[in-house]
């Protein structure tokens, strides 16, 4: 059979240790059976064998998310710019520690308060940049008042 994505050649049935990489991790899943194209890499497997390289990789993902919000919510990680907020993984983490950091009401002066301050900027500057609010023109405005106190 050749391969359904290039069509370059055929597909060679093997047995291969696949890597998986995830936020910048890497795990590698032993002894994957299946057909292989040699040119794009790409493989067809069983429902089976599928079954368990999906299960590995979701396990991975999950220990890695476990292991970034642990360091997160202890202040393992320093971040000084908004480039450490990288995807929507890193945005949740960051809000979920500001609000932990704000329930805890932590006082001037203290490592916490600063974390929440550097957090809180990078949140800020995170937001701005991908969430960002469009202002209505004046026009809209005083329609908005004139229908409200009708």
């Amino acid at each position: 059979m050749k391969c359904p994505v290039c069509g370059a050649t055929e597909l060679t049935h093997d047995t291969r240790d696949l890597s998986y990489a995830y936020k910048g991790e890497t795990t590698v899943i032993s002894a994957v059976r299946g057909d292989f194209c040699r040119v794009c890499s790409e493989s067809i497997l069983d429902s089976v064998e599928s079954d368990r390289v999906m299960q590995h990789m979701r396990t991975f993902s999950k220990q890695i998310d476990t292991a970034r919000s642990r360091a997160w919510t202890r202040g393992e990680i320093c971040l000084m710019t908004d480039h450490f907020i990288r995807d929507d993984g890193d945005h949740q983490m960051v809000r979920q520690t500001v609000s932990v950091l704000v329930d805890s009401d932590p006082q001037r002066g203290t490592a916490d308060a600063a974390r929440l301050e550097v957090l809180g900027t990078l949140l800020q500057t995170y937001e701005v940049r991908h969430f960002p609010l469009e202002l209505p023109d004046s026009v809209e405005v005083i329609q908005f008042h004139k229908e409200r106190n009708s």
